[in-house]
């Protein structure tokens, strides 16, 4: 519902016009990854033409095997540590993340 209610908005307008190319997406604290489940599930519907990254970043290290066998990549973040950048933590420069 989350992403309709954005989608109804405009919050993806600009993915839309582009029509093909590369969008990230990182869930942090992401557990096993349904939000970004869900994330693919809509941009597959919606643009299916977009490449998706969907990063799944979490302190759990446990949570890896769930996220990668969903085929997301796995970054150990713990969010609680306010010296650790999640851009930097996921290999990813500013303006790299889309969402």
């Amino acid at each position: 519902a989350l992403l309709e209610r954005a989608d109804s908005i405009g919050t993806f307008d600009h993915i839309y016009e582009k029509g093909s190319g590369r969008v990230r997406i990182a869930a942090i604290g992401g557990g096993p990854g349904y939000e970004l489940l869900a994330a693919r599930l809509f941009f597959e519907e919606k643009c299916p033409d977009i490449e998706l990254e969907l990063i799944c970043m979490d302190v759990c290290e446990a949570w890896r095997p769930c996220a990668e066998k969903l085929g997301f990549r796995f970054v150990q973040y713990d969010i609680t540590n306010e010296n650790t950048n999640p851009l930097k933590a996921a290999g990813l420069e500013p303006g790299e993340l889309d969402f």
